[in-house]
């Protein structure tokens, strides 16, 4: 994961991917660590209705909701939205560019159980310049978790 990021490049995208109809709007106001204390309640609730009581469960919520909020979910928050860098078109390509074979992470929305793929993303140079390439596995990784 990415430790710079544009939120405002993030907002652009979100926006964009709103007026296409590929994203919904949704409302993410509440803070991390109220999304965390909620999980971690609802998470304490499955163990105790499997009858997990041990000591061996006691963080367990906690883990599980640092571990939605701040690690498989994480793209869900816009403001993670990895800082971008253009760079001069030495080579004055016009044609597409391609990088392949970029490993994602998702999660079934039927199943929510975690799974791998691969993306494959083409872009075009504009005004001669182009995307650092390791800022679209970054954006890849963002994306792929944001259900």
């Amino acid at each position: 994961m990415s430790n710079k990021y544009s939120t405002e490049l993030g907002y652009k995208v979100r926006d964009h991917l709103i007026s296409l109809r590929l994203e919904q709007p949704r409302d993410f106001n509440k803070n991390t660590q109220t999304k965390i204390d909620s999980i971690a309640k609802s998470y304490r609730d499955i163990l105790d209705t499997l009858n997990l009581k041990t000591n061996e469960f006691d963080q367990t919520p906690n883990r599980v909701a640092k571990m939605f909020t701040q690690e498989i979910f994480y793209g869900l928050d816009y403001n993670n939205f990895p800082a971008c860098a253009l760079y001069e078109n030495e080579f004055p390509y016009k044609g597409k560019l391609t990088q392949k074979n970029i490993n994602i992470m998702s999660i079934c929305e039927h199943h929510f159980v975690p799974f791998m793929g691969e993306a494959e993303v083409s872009f075009i140079p504009k005004d001669n310049n182009i995307i650092g390439l390791c800022r679209i596995n970054s954006i890849c990784d963002l994306c792929g978790i944001n259900l």
